[in-house]
């Protein structure tokens, strides 16, 4: 993974997050990218995954209370680490007991 493989937006900017995710794909074609969201970022977490699907790379993801970078926590925010080549992936919906 070369080539700045994680990237951290304290804020939801979705031209620069959707540049960032075309630079990706132009030098990574089979990339995927795996993305933590900070709990008080929860509001932009469909945003992300339009800009994701707009451009055209596969996304997986999880929301955290806090996130951790370079030794500190971020309360809001989201982290994005791209995969060179996405491995295969499956979605298990409603693993909730009380379902």
């Amino acid at each position: 993974m070369g080539r700045s493989a994680l990237l951290y937006f304290s804020e939801f900017d979705q031209a620069k997050l959707e540049k960032s995710i075309f630079e990706w794909r132009s030098h990574y074609p089979r990339c995927g990218t795996l993305c933590f969201v900070a709990e008080n970022s929860r509001a932009v977490i469909p945003l992300i995954q339009g800009s994701f699907n707009h451009c055209g790379v596969p996304l997986i993801g999880a929301m955290f209370p806090e996130l951790l970078l370079d030794g500190e926590f971020k309360k809001h925010g989201l982290l994005l680490m791209r995969m060179d080549e996405m491995p295969v992936r499956l979605l298990i919906d409603r693993l909730s007991a009380n379902n």
